[in-house]
């Protein structure tokens, strides 16, 4: 967990547009064309072209203790290392645009 966070805190330091961090678990997340990260990615475009994914994929077998929220999509800002906010599971797409018209 502690790459993710430097990952995290590089590309926060790095960018200067709105990004997101989505963390999944399991087999299905491995596989960037997986249902939900490429329905999300769709919305996302439409909803924001310049706004970028990241996807981290963890192994529900060798979780770091404590163990990370995961099926989880961060929001970040340039330069706030905090997330602003996230959203969890199924409310990926049923609060996006409403996030998306708020940031933008």
């Amino acid at each position: 967990m502690n790459g993710l966070a430097e990952m995290v805190n590089e590309k926060v330091m790095t960018t200067n547009i709105l990004f997101g961090v989505l963390i999944l678990q399991g087999p299905e997340c491995a596989d960037q064309n997986s249902k939900i990260q490429t329905e999300l990615r769709k919305k996302l475009k439409e909803l924001s072209p310049t706004f970028e994914l990241i996807n981290v994929c963890l192994d529900p077998h060798n979780m770091p203790w404590p163990r990370p929220l995961t099926d989880v999509l961060y929001y970040f800002a340039p330069r706030v290392v905090n997330p602003l906010f996230y959203t969890v599971g199924d409310n990926y797409m049923k609060n996006l645009k409403p996030i998306m018209i708020l940031l933008c």
